[in-house]
């Protein structure tokens, strides 16, 4: 038998024999990158940095990103503008890695401007920034035939709810009125047309609950309570953001007080177009108290 080398192997075993080449050329790997990047969602102008492995093994630093199909410069990248970006890497002798997807944002609090406190047990904490919402509208408990808008006010420091180490959140209803009310087989109102929404004021608010307190970064906890809601001033309304002139006493199992004069942001606008809206009954609030928590950590996480 005779071996003959040229760019791949050639084994023959006979002169009538074909000849059968062997190709000695190295194969790409078939194993993929992966990647993880830090954050999937990230405020507009936030670095966020991409790191790559094979098999288990990090290689970052002899793999190419690439954000929307352009290679990058290192590992680290941002976005000035709000939208979705798509990374993936490349890597000699690799499978490219999959994309992944990261949507940047801009801060809706970063241009709200207030000031005010958060009293607690004989401790000041300074917040200066805030949130108000409309969670749903409910039968009222005191009125067969009454109803009510139930409300989330969060107020926290900075202008960011994830890092800020004062927060508080509590919620109270205001009275509203429905016509074209929709019934079902029980007999309760189900839905209906908002006619009439009182706005937060100084005496229309009754307390439901405190839900969450933060005081230099320790969860005070948040429990059902009594007390007052006081507001002297709610301009702005059909806008973005709100002027508000606001006094909030707590007492229960935890006792604060809260004062705060200034912007915050408006998130129950879309209640002027909604036309009919859903009629839940207090036990489904009650149940609900869960999407709170949900909408909480989503804001200080």
């Amino acid at each position: 038998m005779t071996l003959v080398s040229t760019s791949a192997l050639t084994v023959s075993c006979g002169k009538d024999d074909k000849p059968v080449k062997v190709d000695d050329t190295p194969q790409p790997s078939k194993h993929k990158l992966k990647i993880e990047v830090s954050a999937t969602e990230a405020q507009v102008n936030t670095n966020v940095t991409v790191t790559a492995t094979l098999e288990g093994v990090d290689v970052t630093s002899s793999t190419t990103f690439l954000v929307n199909d352009e290679p990058i410069s290192g590992n680290t990248f941002t976005s000035a503008t709000a939208g979705k970006v798509t990374v993936k890497a490349k890597r000699e002798g690799a499978l490219d890695s999959e994309y992944v997807e990261v949507e940047f944002f801009v801060n809706p609090f970063e241009d709200i401007s207030g000031s005010g406190t958060i009293t607690h047990d004989g401790v000041t904490a300074n917040i200066s920034n805030g949130l108000i919402r409309i969670a749903g509208y409910y039968q009222n408990p005191d009125s067969e035939t009454g109803y009510e808008a139930w409300w989330w006010q969060f107020f926290f420091e900075g202008n960011n709810p994830n890092e800020s180490s004062n927060l508080v959140l509590y919620t109270f209803d205001t009275d509203v009125v429905i016509e074209n009310a929709e019934v079902n087989e029980q007999g309760r109102v189900i839905a209906g047309n908002i006619t009439s929404l009182t706005f937060p004021g100084e005496n229309q608010n009754r307390l439901y609950s405190t839900r969450a307190l933060f005081i230099n970064d320790e969860n005070k906890g948040g429990q059902p309570s009594s007390g007052t809601v006081t507001y002297n001033t709610f301009d702005g309304v059909g806008t973005s953001i709100l002027t508000v002139n606001t006094v909030a006493n707590i007492t229960g199992s935890v006792d604060y007080v809260v004062n705060y004069s200034g912007q915050i942001l408006n998130d129950f606008q879309s209640f002027q177009s909604k036309g009919k809206v859903t009629i839940k009954s207090q036990a489904q609030k009650a149940k609900e108290m869960k999407n709170l928590d949900a909408y909480l950590k989503s804001i200080k996480k």
